[in-house]
């Protein structure tokens, strides 16, 4: 999240736009969390980031799309982030039943070692094994 808000960022991106103006540019950040969270002290900055490069004339020049997962509730979110037009969509993936999952993890040349709901995590963590690994819960050494 740092580099979003340094001047070579916008460099990188103002070049590669000059030399590929027909394409679209996606940034995925994972686990973003903490970045979209109401602002505080600790991430006033990368908030700030993200509303530059997502509204305004830096937005409109560089024409990024930007993806963010995240793990935390939507309510948790900065309201700035969630106004009309910055967000476009936003969408939650649940468990799969054991017919999807299945079905899911038979196309990526896997098998389910149990009948059960799945993640997504689950079924694309895939191990040497090719059998899912089991969900744990607490602490384990």
């Amino acid at each position: 999240m740092g580099v979003l808000s340094k001047p070579e960022f916008i460099g990188f991106w103002t070049d590669q736009r000059q030399y590929h103006s027909d394409k679209k540019f996606v940034i995925v950040l994972e686990d973003s969390d903490g970045a979209l969270m109401t602002r505080g002290t600790d991430n006033r900055e990368q908030v700030s980031a993200l509303l530059n490069l997502s509204d305004g004339m830096l937005a409109d020049f560089l024409r990024l799309q930007i993806i963010c997962t995240i793990n935390c509730s939507a309510s948790d979110i900065d309201s700035a982030l969630l106004r009309p037009g910055r967000l476009l969509c936003h969408r939650i993936f649940g468990r799969l039943d054991y017919a999807q999952a299945s079905r899911l993890a038979e196309s990526l040349g896997r098998k389910l070692p149990q009948t059960r709901d799945y993640s997504l995590a689950e079924i694309f963590a895939g191990n040497d094994t090719d059998e899912i690994p089991r969900q744990r819960m607490g602490f384990a050494a």
